[in-house]
């Protein structure tokens, strides 16, 4: 059995590398809703926060289409997310209690999957 080693893997033009038939989280972000810290974040430019419990995660890439897959809530304080609006350069969700009344969670997280512009 032979070993593939590598520290970086780009396609011939110098570019990332397109995964075929695989399917790959292109953003994700965890932040703290209550004081808008982000924790971690991965192809993401910055947070907006719209109003309570309604934020926006801004891509530093942006996706091919405003289709593509978003899962979004919050953990610690039993809340749940519902996607308010997708675009290619943004996911916007509303995060609240199962109440539904709206709140700012300190554990949120936005997670796109789908394809990169």
């Amino acid at each position: 059995m032979s070993t593939l080693r590598a520290d970086t893997i780009q396609n011939t033009s110098g570019g990332a590398v397109t995964l075929t038939d695989q399917i790959a989280v292109k953003h994700y972000a965890m932040f703290d809703g209550a004081t808008n810290t982000i924790d971690e974040s991965y192809n993401m430019s910055s947070l907006t926060d719209n109003s309570t419990g309604n934020y926006s995660t801004n891509f530093t890439n942006s996706m091919s289409t405003s289709t593509f897959g978003l899962s979004l809530g919050g953990s610690w304080n039993r809340t749940y997310g519902m996607a308010e609006a997708r675009t290619t350069s943004y996911a916007r969700g509303k995060n609240a209690t199962f109440a539904l009344a709206a709140s700012d969670g300190d554990d949120m997280h936005h997670i796109v999957v789908g394809d990169l512009a």
